[in-house]
């Protein structure tokens, strides 16, 4: 397997969009950041003990919203003063509404197979195998427990 390199990160796309579908469909937005990344510019003193931060990056609880190329600006509101935060896409390890509806978890990295890996049969099928082994065991059911199979009945 092989990291992606020679393409441009799909973090910011995939944030876009998450973004904007939450946005439309009226929810807010929260995301758990690394406060640790290289690059973020948050509240130090509102970071948890593991590092992180959760910021409502709902429209109604931030000004200035950019969603550049590497990092997302806004500015928020932290007792009472204003602060602009910094928010590298690389860092947002999570986002999820307020209800816990929606959630979306980032990666860290993408691996793909190589092309020498698609054309090792044995790679294909141990990955194929692993697959199945992640894939949880479902118990048989009874024919009390099967759905009754549906009948079609001709109504003229």
């Amino acid at each position: 397997m092989t990291t992606v390199s020679k393409h441009s990160s799909m973090a910011p796309y995939l944030f876009r969009a998450y973004y904007d579908w939450m946005t439309d469909n009226e929810l807010t937005q929260f995301i758990y950041v690394n406060a640790s990344i290289e690059g973020v510019a948050v509240p130090l003193n509102h970071v948890d003990k593991d590092g992180g931060i959760t910021l409502n990056i709902g429209s109604t609880a931030i000004g200035g919203l950019s969603l550049g190329e590497d990092c997302i600006t806004f500015n928020s509101r932290f007792q009472g003063k204003i602060h602009e935060l910094v928010v590298p896409y690389i860092a947002i390890k999570a986002m999820w509404d307020r209800n816990g509806e929606v959630y979306f978890a980032m990666e860290d990295e993408l691996t793909l197979p190589t092309s020498d890996d698609l054309q090792d049969e044995s790679v294909l099928q141990d990955n194929h195998k692993q697959v199945i082994e992640q894939q949880p065991d479902e118990p048989e059911k009874s024919d009390e427990e099967k759905p009754a199979r549906a009948k079609l009945q001709v109504v003229k």
